[in-house]
Formats: structure tokens, sequence, C-alpha cells
């Protein structure tokens, strides 16, 4: 399948500020590009003013109903951005250079880095009962990671069939762990390669109850 670089039009990931200059940006380029994009529903004029709303709510102190507010603003921009998204999108038809005119963040088609090195695991026990803290070291281009974890009294010696977390973290926590209990532990970083290389086995710990 051809892959196809579209305007990105969910803005709901981006944190205050950020949006805030994502929708300038795309409102001046809409402006200085209108007419390579026709049938718009807002204009680059249109934008500009929602995300200037937004932003002076955004730089006001802190008072009662401010939360609600900048809430209701930033969906209205939010609407907005993505309807014009949406033209954008059908304007450009993956055309890369349109794509950038029109001011959007774009899409790009996914790396891929083929198998993904083995990791060093390194964990300790937290202060709380049944708890173990840790941390994958040296595993790049890693999209998220697996734990694979059980109690060393297990015979089972493949981490494939232990119990498992995934992590879109290289640290955490498990919890729910047996009191003062030792457990085996191993895990992975995962890529777009579907072959995993776990680390070596630790074991270690947790806490007991008081």
């Amino acid at each position: 399948m051809t892959f196809i670089s579209k305007a990105i039009v969910d803005f709901s990931h981006y944190k205050e500020k950020e949006i805030g200059k994502v929708a300038g940006i795309i409102g001046n380029s809409l402006t200085t590009n209108a007419g390579d994009f026709p049938g718009l529903t807002f204009t680059g004029a249109q934008i500009l003013s929602k995300t200037a709303d937004y932003m002076a709510i955004l730089g006001k102190p802190i008072y009662a109903s401010r939360t609600a507010d900048l809430a209701n603003e930033r969906k209205i921009m939010e609407d907005a951005l993505h309807t014009n998204g949406m033209v954008v999108n059908t304007v450009a038809n993956g055309d890369e250079v349109l794509l950038a005119k029109s001011g959007y963040p774009v899409t790009h088609p996914p790396v891929h880095h083929g198998a993904l090195e083995k990791g060093r695991l390194t964990a300790k026990p937290t202060e709380n009962a049944g708890e173990i803290e840790f941390e994958i070291e040296g595993v790049l281009h890693a999209k998220g990671y697996l734990v694979c974890y059980t109690l060393s009294s297990d015979t089972e010696t493949d981490p494939h069939n232990w119990k498992w977390l995934w992590s879109p973290k290289s640290k955490g926590i498990l919890s729910g762990l047996n009191y003062s209990a030792e457990y085996k532990l191993a895990a992975t970083g995962l890529g777009t390669d579907p072959s995993v290389s776990f680390s070596d086995i630790i074991k270690r710990t947790t806490q007991g109850n008081g």
C-alpha cells in the first residue's frame, strides 16, 4: 500500500501553548496561500482570530471559570483547524508542496528500523510492598517496551510465557506483586520489526507489608 502524506487534523495531543503556535502558523499560511486552497470553510484570518481568542485566555491570570473558558475556546479553534484540514487533504491529495504551503503539520511514512538491539534491564523494589521499579536502557527506536515477569519458583524459562506489562516509556513500576517474593524479570523494546530480543534475566525481591 502506497503511503500518502496528509495534514494532521487531530490536535487534541498538543499542549496548551503548542497548539496556539501551530494554529498561528496555519492561519498565516492559509492567508498567504489562500488561492491554493479553494473551498476552505474558514479563512486564514478567521483561524488567526480564533487563535487570538484562545491565547488571550491562556495568558490571563487564574480566575474561577478560566479552565472552562479555555477549553471552550480551544474546542472552537480545534474544530476550525479540523474542518479546514479536511479540505486541505482533499485539495493536496498527498502533494508535499501544497501540504507545506498549508502550514499544517504533516504525517510521514513509518520508518522501518529492523530488529531492535538487546537492551539492559535494571530494577529494584520500591518502598511500597509488592512493587518493583524498572528501567530499560540501550534500545534505540523503540515504540514501547514489554516487561515480562514471574515468580522465581516458576520453572518456565521463556519470558514469552510469563506475565507481562506493556509500557510506553522505558521507566515504570510493576505493581500488584506478591509481598516479600522473589521475581525474575526480562524486558524488550518493541518496534516495527515483529522480532524481539529480551534482556538478560534478573531477579528482584519485593518489599513485605510492613
